[in-house]
């Protein structure tokens, strides 16, 4: 990243809108965890005005205003110091609309570096589904870039482990189908799980590359 002059590097979503205080917020807890390769904030459903459950691997924070140790940072509310960039980049698999490649980046990253979170840096999330893939895509998607960031996490699973995986992905297939008979949006809950099942069914012949 030449064109960077700084000693940070902050990243957000095309329909995301970080809240005022977002860049003052991420560059003072740089400066108190000099540690941290990435440093991420709290991402608040701009749809529903609550906080998303995804950020820390956790349901809710025991204290929104602290900067704590955590396991995954969400793209888009994440600021990463410059350097750690020098040893590791973001694969190629994920270009474009690349599902999970926030979970990829920090599986590789937490090798190297520590990942904080700074529940007071707020960004806004609106979800607008205009830059996304439809749903066949995006089912393919969760399935095979799932699968993808599980082999990133795990090299070697046993065949216990991919078992596991396996019938986690059933079901949650299974699942996604049956919102076809409850929920108002039908067409979408049935492209998503006929794109889950191709996803999976294309793991036997075509698995993807993983970037070490």
């Amino acid at each position: 990243l030449p064109y960077c002059k700084g000693d940070l590097i902050l990243q957000t979503d095309d329909d995301a809108r970080p809240l005022p205080d977002w860049i003052e917020k991420l560059e003072k807890a740089h400066a108190r965890y000099p540690a941290a390769g990435v440093i991420g904030g709290d991402v608040i459903d701009a749809s529903r005005g609550n906080f998303l459950s995804k950020i820390a691997d956790i349901a809710t924070f025991p204290d929104h205003k602290k900067v704590q140790k955590v396991r995954s940072v969400p793209g888009v509310n994440s600021s990463y110091k410059k350097e750690v960039f020098e040893d590791i980049k973001f694969s190629s698999y994920f270009e474009g609309y690349g599902l999970y490649e926030d979970a990829d980046f920090c599986l590789r990253l937490s090798k190297c570096g520590k990942l904080y979170v700074n529940t007071s840096a707020k960004c806004e999330h609106f979800h607008n589904a205009l830059g996304r893939p439809n749903m066949f895509k995006y089912g393919k998607m969760v399935i095979r870039n799932g699968w993808y960031v599980w082999r990133v996490k795990y090299p070697k699973p046993d065949l216990k482990a991919r078992l596991k995986w396996n019938l986690t992905a059933l079901l949650l297939t299974l699942i996604r189908f049956s919102n076809v008979l409850n929920s108002s949006n039908k067409k979408d809950a049935f492209f998503e799980g006929i794109g889950r099942v191709y996803g999976w069914l294309s793991l036997l012949t075509n698995k993807p590359k993983i970037a070490r």
